[in-house]
């Protein structure tokens, strides 16, 4: 019987096998239908797109030859087990139409991306977790990469107001509630698509901080845990409101 090695082999034996078919299929499906295969418009991989060793370039060949012929193809998107590498990824950011590469977070790239515009790439979320990654994330950020949530443990207040602006941003999160609110303006004036925040609270307050008396009942006293607000207008031409979306708390009669 294999031991746990073997079967990690196997395992990854598998997969690339499985990529190199389903590109081989793809491939003489469009040569047997060349007009239908102007119809694929999107593609999902899971973990197709799993490429760490020089033996696995003849599959990425495989795929960097196909996609061209795929002249119709807008999107592209990757699951959180596939991972890019950066000729599937030079393959995708050259097709003349493709618009979107949507991946579910910054483990599905490479880990240098080696060119310059990434605008067509959308991170779906984030959390910078060292300096390192923090100043990869800043340098892809100012080359136009998208992120739609971003994750805080970090506060954000009067002196990070100047923080990078998120592109394609439309949710955050953060670790703590802040007792000033004073960066919600700016902050939100500055990402035109941001639609929710949350405050995900590792530790329960005995009362209601500042930042957020506005919106719950004077007449209780709270222990909070989390709480979201959402944005009620979805046009720009209307002023935008937000309104509690849900809050966990445990409420007490004072």
């Amino acid at each position: 019987m294999g031991g746990p090695v073997s079967n990690s082999i196997s395992r990854r034996h598998r997969s690339l096998c499985n990529s190199t078919v389903k590109a081989e299929r793809l491939r003489d499906w469009c040569n047997a239908y060349p007009s239908l295969s102007k119809l694929i418009q999107m593609m999902k991989f899971g973990k197709v797109f799993k490429f760490k060793q020089d033996t696995e370039a003849e599959t990425s060949k495989l795929w960097c030859d196909l996609l061209p012929v795929l002249d119709g193809l807008l999107c592209v998107q990757v699951g959180k087990r596939g991972r890019l590498n950066n000729a599937i990824l030079q393959a995708l950011h050259a097709h003349p139409t493709v618009s979107k590469i949507i991946v579910t977070s910054l483990e599905n790239l490479p880990q240098e991306v080696c060119f310059d515009d990434l605008s067509s790439i959308i991170v779906k979320s984030h959390e910078p977790t060292s300096e390192g990654d923090t100043r990869t994330f800043i340098s892809y950020l100012a080359r136009g990469l998208q992120i739609e949530h971003m994750f805080f443990r970090e506060l954000l207040d009067n002196s990070q107001i100047q923080i990078p602006t998120f592109k394609g941003l439309q949710r955050i999160s953060l670790a703590r509630i802040p007792e000033s609110n004073t960066w919600f303006p700016p902050f939100i004036s500055s990402h035109s698509r941001l639609k929710v925040i949350e405050w995900l609270c590792p530790a329960r307050f005995d009362n209601i901080p500042s930042s957020l008396s506005t919106f719950m009942d004077p007449s209780q006293t709270f222990q909070i845990t989390s709480v979201a607000f959402r944005v009620t207008s979805d046009t720009s031409s209307e002023p935008q409101e937000w309104q509690v979306l849900q809050a966990g708390a445990v409420s007490f009669k004072t």
